[in-house]
């Protein structure tokens, strides 16, 4: 089928005569002729009307006029009747042959143009620039938490191997550098640990001295901030927090919240839901990752029949949904497979039931999957699954599931949506903040009559709850002390107090009377806070920190 397409030189949009019909006609004739019967893929519509033939990746036509040699910033505009399924190319039959169209100087991606996208490029001397679609470029997801930030309502466990296999061993360390804040720990084998991993410091009486603290303080992670392999690392522990006065045997064990399957809550990160028997944890290993995913999700096989990983509609949500036709896609890859099932993902309501994708090829490597279906309009249900098929133990990787409204998702559009906050399933509150009781002495001095902590690691003190990418977290403060006028501060975690940016903070009104301070606590890129007083040792009586609601995404405010 021939679509014809014209408009006026000046831009309006003109009427196609009967004779502007006979031409098309004769030049589609004559192009299906030149590619072998070929069927229109494309309509060329800037001010003239142009028929293109070839494939779908290599496109060929004849512009009317004709002009040869191109021009820089001439923009072409098309109508694309078929998906494209790689790098493509156009020729206008010009001295410079097939062009090249790339997205942003790279390749396009298979089924970044869809049957039915307006495309424009545009000519800048050396390649086409594909400069519009007329698909919006992100849809929005609506789908939780797809860079697996927040896992509020799973305590930490052991992190898991690279191969997904199991839990990692535990690091046993000879000894370490003793009173010190960044304490270099020795051991001859460091295992899978990497610099940015979590830790959990225990054994032989090991506890972190801070100011001020009797008796055992709570425990914390801490974060490698260095390592030399099979030789030593280091870790710097929170609110000036100091290593034991003598070295002595000690374990480093890596952690991270997760669902290994032993918990049996069916709870995954927040959003999300999971098999009983499914293990199931969020992965930053090199050898996983995804273009533009933070961190990917590992699950792991616990039995032999289908498991799922799913998010599942609020019902004070459902409305939005009902009557619409939703398109569910994700990315994931299976490099441990022990029988001939793969995956597959799945779109359900309470009136339709399941709808499904085609079944994956079996791939170590990514590969894309989506599935389309209505949703009923008295759905009082509605899910969206990643369903594995695999064999006991077959390992996989998912990144950024996504969920749009409509029939349209390409694999280049699945993502996080740029702003995205989230409530979290479970109050997330560190050890070590709640409660708090310390002593900020003048050894902390920040300068300009300020006393406390810079750069404190907020992923380390929650074990991994809250992950370091964050932008904000909504917390609440909760101060006693006996002196009056001493204010309890947070910002984010510049290293200096000139350029911050402060979050909550709490007054003492009245002497050992609790007072209470709430608000957005802005994070640095690194994830860091900064908790100050302006009271030289200032004595915390009782103090403690609530988390909630967490900004996973935003490009609306820079913290730092």
């Amino acid at each position: 089928m021939t679509n014809s397409y014209a408009e006026c030189d000046n831009g309006e949009s003109g009427t196609v005569d009967q004779t502007a019909r006979d031409e098309a006609a004769l030049a589609q004739s004559t192009a299906d002729s030149a590619v072998g019967g070929v069927a229109t893929l494309i309509e060329i519509i800037p001010s003239t009307v142009v028929s293109i033939g070839g494939t779908e990746n290599a496109i060929t036509g004849s512009p009317k006029p004709f002009r040869n040699p191109l021009s820089s910033d001439e923009v072409y505009d098309f109508i694309a009747v078929a998906n494209n399924t790689g790098p493509m190319t156009l020729d206008l039959g010009t001295s410079e042959g097939a062009v090249p169209i790339k997205y942003r100087g790279a390749d396009i991606q298979a089924n970044a143009i869809q049957a039915g996208d307006f495309v424009q490029v545009v000519f800048n001397g050396t390649e086409f620039e594909l400069d519009n679609i007329n698909e919006v470029s992100k849809p929005e997801n609506i789908l939780p938490n797809t860079n697996w930030q927040l896992w509020s309502g799973l305590v930490a466990q052991t992190l898991v191997k690279e191969d997904g296999s199991g839990a990692q061993t535990a690091v046993s360390c000879t000894g370490f550098a003793t009173t010190n804040n960044t304490p270099t720990f020795t051991t001859a084998n460091t295992g899978e640990l990497k610099v940015g991993d979590l830790v959990e410091i225990t054994g032989g009486g090991f506890e972190w001295g801070y100011s001020g603290v009797a008796g055992t303080p709570p425990s914390t992670c801490v974060r490698i901030a260095g390592l030399v392999p099979n030789t030593s690392f280091i870790a710097r522990a929170p609110l000036g927090g100091v290593s034991p006065s003598s070295s002595f045997a000690c374990t480093a064990t890596p952690k991270m919240p997760s669902n290994t399957g032993a918990l049996g809550n069916g709870m995954g990160a927040d959003g999300w839901m999971q098999s009983t028997t499914l293990a199931a944890w969020p992965d930053d290993f090199a050898s996983h990752a995804y273009p533009g995913a933070i961190r990917v999700l590992g699950m792991r096989k616990g039995s032999a029949a289908e498991e799922s990983y799913y998010s599942a509609i609020p019902a004070n949500a459902l409305r939005r949904y009902g009557g619409r036709t939703m398109t569910f896609g994700a990315v994931i890859k299976q490099p441990v497979q022990g029988g001939a099932g793969t995956w597959r993902l799945g779109i359900y309501d309470n009136v339709n039931g399941w709808r499904y994708s085609a079944a994956a090829e079996s791939s170590a490597s990514y590969q894309f999957l989506s599935v389309t279906a209505p949703i009923a309009s008295a759905a009082t249900s509605i899910q969206f699954a990643m369903l594995l098929s695999g064999a006991i133990g077959d390992t996989y990787y998912a990144a950024v599931p996504t969920c749009v409204i409509g029939d349209y998702l390409s694999q280049e559009n699945c993502g996080q949506n740029l702003n995205e906050t989230l409530r979290a399933v479970n109050h997330w509150n560190p050890p070590l903040l709640t409660p708090l009781a310390i002593t900020i002495s003048a050894a902390y001095s920040l300068g300009a009559g300020l006393y406390g902590f810079l750069g404190q690691d907020l992923e380390a003190m929650s074990f991994g709850a809250c992950h370091k990418s964050v932008n904000a977290v909504k917390a609440k403060i909760e101060l006693d002390t006996a002196t009056v006028g001493a204010h309890l501060l947070t910002s984010t975690g510049k290293n200096t107090m000139t350029t911050t940016t402060f979050g909550p903070q709490t007054v003492t009104q009245v002497a050992n009377v609790v007072n209470v301070g709430q608000g957005i606590l802005p994070l640095s890129t690194d994830g860091t806070f900064s908790l100050f007083t302006n009271v030289s040792g200032l004595v915390i009586t009782n103090a403690t920190f609530d988390f909630d609601t967490v900004v996973l995404a935003s490009t609306e405010i820079d913290w730092d």
